[in-house]
């Protein structure tokens, strides 16, 4: 089974990859696009749309502007220049430099699916340990909510992409590794309780260290 995996230390994207915990840092933007009430003048009737951008920034502070996600977290508010990052059992967490952390998948605020299929191209070495790999893969589904009264919900689903390398392992069985990878696509969403079209894409990416052997 092929999970979307943003984590560092595996092939993001792919299971079957021995890794160490690692984070990712998330960067998650886009658009939600909702419907206005009809305007009627005369005999014409007038229908427009309204799009809003969201990024890390706009989710953070929906989620702080939410009673909901406040009381589910035991927290009077997300600290300032907090951040989205991702470990590799998925879960997509929010926290800073100076220890802060809420784990938003626990909390059902946020959840990232299972990709339907996964196919790279690279190459690897079982000596060494070494190894290249990049691909593509369908159908992974990005979730984040802020649980608020006039809910807002992002849904991506879409193509998944992935790269990743490692370096030949050391005599200590520890070698470098470097990912990245990401989710481009939409989906049915709420902005403020309306319902909207979002289209958006998730990002990842991190490098570090993964010990192949003892």
């Amino acid at each position: 089974m092929l999970v979307c995996s943003l984590a560092v230390g595996a092939i993001l994207f792919a299971a079957d990859k021995t890794s160490a915990q690692a984070l990712s840092k998330l960067n998650v933007s886009g658009t939600f696009t909702y419907q206005l009430p009809d305007t009627i003048s005369g005999n014409v009737t007038t229908s427009k749309t309204k799009t809003v951008k969201f990024n890390n920034k706009s989710i953070i502070a929906a989620l702080n502007a939410s009673d909901m996600f406040l009381a589910a977290a035991g927290i009077s508010s997300i600290p300032a220049k907090s951040t989205l990052i991702m470990d590799d059992n998925n879960n997509i967490i929010v926290t800073n430099k100076s220890g802060f952390s809420v784990n938003l998948t626990d909390l059902g605020f946020a959840t990232l699916s299972e990709a339907d299929l996964t196919v790279s191209s690279g190459t690897y070495d079982d000596t060494t340990f070494a190894e290249k790999d990049k691909g593509i893969g369908t159908i992974c589904t990005v979730f984040i909510t802020d649980g608020a009264t006039d809910e807002t919900d992002i849904v991506i689903s879409g193509l998944t992409q992935h790269t990743y390398s490692a370096s030949k392992v050391n005599a200590s069985g520890v070698h470098s590794v470097k990912s990245s990878g990401s989710v481009t696509g939409s989906g049915v969403g709420l902005f403020e309780g309306n319902d909207a079209v979002v289209q958006g894409k998730l990002t990842g990416s991190g490098s570090g260290k993964e010990t192949v052997f003892d």
